[in-house]
């Protein structure tokens, strides 16, 4: 396991790779924020012309959508503060992702929960990045 871990998250050693790990883990959280801002609109489409309570939910994916695309875009910029951010929200969206899958996917879902589990992955990999400058102060010198 843990040399399937290494082959996916390779070590950080420079401050280079560090940033890199950083701006590559903006491209997953762009995605999610991107779908979760697009599912929430179209269930807002589709819950407006049945109940005004479930507008609220579909509100909330929206903004959730909305502030993952902004985190994605702090992270492209070579931000590592906001990598934090990052895994909390897409942890969260995958765990809610796992625990309540769409019925609408049916088969579909395995598909879909393995481009998030990668999606995660580059998300924790810009973590750990975040985690190594933290520890080294930003130069590789601990």
């Amino acid at each position: 396991m843990a040399k399937i871990l290494s082959a996916v998250l390779p070590p950080i050693t420079t401050r280079d790779e560090a940033l890199s790990a950083v701006k590559m883990a903006g491209l997953p959280v762009f995605l999610i924020g991107m779908g979760t801002f697009f599912l929430g609109f179209f269930q807002l489409l589709e819950v407006s012309r049945h109940s005004g309570s479930a507008m609220v939910g579909a509100l909330l994916q929206m903004a959730l959508g909305a502030a993952l695309v902004l985190v994605s875009f702090r992270l492209r910029k070579g931000h590592p503060g906001f990598a934090l951010l990052a895994f909390i929200l897409t942890a969260a969206n995958f765990s809610v992702g796992v625990l309540f899958p769409p019925a609408s996917l049916g088969p579909l879902w395995v598909f879909t929960l393995i481009i998030q589990t990668v999606m995660v992955l580059l998300t924790l990999n810009g973590l750990r990045a975040w985690l190594w400058l933290r520890r080294t102060n930003g130069n590789g010198a601990a």
